[in-house]
């Protein structure tokens, strides 16, 4: 199994919106996913409430009590295990990133945003020192308007690139994710040739392609 995080110190950056897009289309091809609610909001477990994927499912009400638990319960049911983490900083959230492969840090291109990412990723790294291990992480630019790019958001771009890895896929600013999470139906059903569809799949292409290279780079160190 694969623990995958979605952390941010920030809330609304789209971190349910992606967990539960990136979740769907794992399942959709074919792998077991499944989805630890950890957020008060709950946005993710009434989204699973509403979807009918095979191989998909939400644990709703994961709390710092529970978390361990329920990732050890998944073991043996998932292929995929997904943390939707709380938008502070808690001890959930550093229980939540500790026993993830990979964490995965949804940012829009907003200064106070880009400065809540780089908090995490400090975060990311201090749980990493505590397991002496090294955490998987990118940055995923979130919400991002199809089209021209201001200046601005040009400029937070290129900071939080230098800075922490970044994925070079965008979660887009589009209205087919808001449709997803109202009626349970992700892009890759309801419309599978859409851009939000194909925007996803990219996304998931370049998280396998990370979690690749981090899972040879681990074996490479343990041979050394």
């Amino acid at each position: 199994m694969i623990t995958i995080a979605l952390a941010s110190n920030k809330g609304g950056c789209a971190k349910t919106t992606t967990a539960c897009a990136l979740a769907t289309d794992l399942a959709l091809d074919g792998l077991r996913t499944c989805i630890l609610d950890c957020d008060p909001n709950q946005h993710a477990a009434a989204f699973g409430r509403r979807a009918s994927v095979p191989g998909f499912a939400v644990v709703p009400n994961v709390g710092e009590e529970t978390v361990i638990e329920e990732i050890r319960n998944a073991r043996s049911t998932c292929d995929f295990l997904i943390l939707d983490l709380p938008g502070v900083a808690s001890r959930l959230t550093i229980l939540g990133i500790g026993k993830s492969a990979f964490v995965i840090v949804p940012c829009q291109q907003s200064a106070p945003d880009l400065r809540d990412a780089l908090r995490t990723n400090h975060q990311i790294d201090e749980t990493g020192d505590i397991g002496n291990r090294q955490i998987g992480r990118a940055l995923l630019w979130t919400r991002v308007p199809s089209g021209f790019e201001s200046r601005v958001a040009k400029q937070i771009r290129a900071d939080g690139e230098t800075r922490m890895p970044t994925f070079s896929a965008s979660v887009m600013e589009r209205t087919a994710y808001k449709e997803m999470l109202l009626t349970g139906i992700p892009p890759r059903v309801s419309a599978p040739e859409s851009a939000a569809a194909a925007n996803i799949q990219a996304v998931k292409a370049e998280l396998l392609d990370r979690l690749a290279s981090l899972d040879a780079a681990v074996r490479t160190e343990a041979l050394a």
